[in-house]
């Protein structure tokens, strides 16, 4: 399960690491003899011609400053739902805390089914498998 945790900690800081490097904002666009250009207010029309407009909307949407916003809300999200290997003795005092289970730290003491629903969500986000 940690294992999990990894991978998607991964995947989040490596998009992380691409939106710091990009160009930051904030990037318009202009439309010059009908072709559609974004970029930084300061280089227009010559940075990257784009085809349709409706990718210019949404590019300007997902600019690396935005991006790298979500990305650290990601990370801390994350962070919140870090699996812990814990004894389940108190869930299970009969058995010694012979039982040991991987929990989520975003759900306190109630175990939640693992992987809880915010790294399930995740996963999905960022395509990472989840396997049992």
């Amino acid at each position: 399960m940690a294992d999990l945790y990894e991978r998607l900690k991964f995947a989040i800081e490596i998009r992380l690491m691409v939106a710091r490097a990009a160009t930051p904002g904030p990037w318009e666009y202009a439309v010059v003899e009908g072709r559609a250009y974004i970029g930084r207010a300061d280089t227009l029309p010559s940075v990257a011609e784009v085809e349709f407009e409706a990718d210019v909307h949404h590019i300007l949407a997902t600019a690396p400053d935005d991006a790298v916003r979500r990305y650290e809300a990601d990370l801390e999200r994350l962070n919140e739902h870090i699996p812990k290997r814990t004894a389940m003795e108190k869930w299970a005092p009969q058995l010694d805390g012979l039982l040991v289970d991987w929990l989520c730290a975003g759900h306190g003491l109630q175990p939640p089914p693992w992987p809880c629903p915010e790294f399930s969500r995740l996963a999905a986000v960022y395509q990472i498998e989840v396997t049992g």
